[in-house]
């Protein structure tokens, strides 16, 4: 092993993740470090594009992020949104911003350009060469259906826009991508 183990996650910089099967491959992670507003060390990393806090208090494990959708409907007709800075702050550092960014990298396409090179070593190369050309073709083709995605996707109107949120007791406007569970939002006209 290239990494000693460490069973202290406070001391650890990595987490080695393994996945339900079927779910993906085993990954070491790096592990995220932050200041909470009690002063303590909390600990999290991501997975899959899914956040996963490691819980002090409890089962101390690596657990992921729950979001307040369990509680009775009491709970949420009487909810106040966020009173404090501080209760907004604790809410983003927990749950993260909520933008969605999406990398589109295609590692397959440079592995079969890597194979292509190797039969180019062969005596019948021209195949290869041809299997290149069809490949490059292939993949422009690809880029440009997810290019022509990708602009439909924002002419559907995702762009974040200016609502009224009740913070700190009173209405506020803020960005759309800016608000976080928790919040109490205006859904009017």
């Amino acid at each position: 092993c290239v990494f000693p183990q460490e069973p202290c996650p406070q001391k650890a910089t990595l987490a080695k993740v393994v996945p339900t099967p079927n779910n993906g491959s085993v990954e070491l992670v790096p592990i995220h470090r932050e200041q909470d507003e009690s002063g303590q060390e909390a600990l999290s990393f991501e997975f899959q594009k899914i956040k996963y806090s490691y819980e002090i208090h409890g089962k101390k494990q690596f657990l992921p992020v729950a979001f307040p959708v369990e509680l009775p409907l009491g709970f949420y007709q009487n909810s106040r949104g966020f009173q404090e800075e501080q209760e907004i702050r604790e809410a983003e550092r927990k749950y993260g911003n909520n933008k969605n960014s999406q990398n589109s990298w295609n590692s397959h396409g440079f592995f079969q350009v890597f194979c292509v090179g190797l039969w180019c070593l062969d005596e019948f190369w021209y195949y290869s060469v041809f299997t290149l050309s069809m490949l490059v073709a292939f993949e422009a083709s690809l880029v440009q259906q997810q290019l022509r995605n990708l602009s439909e996707i924002r002419k559907m109107g995702n762009k974040p826009y200016m609502i009224q949120v009740y913070r700190n007791r009173k209405w506020r406007p803020i960005s759309s991508d800016e608000i976080v569970p928790g919040d109490v939002v205006s859904i009017g006209k």
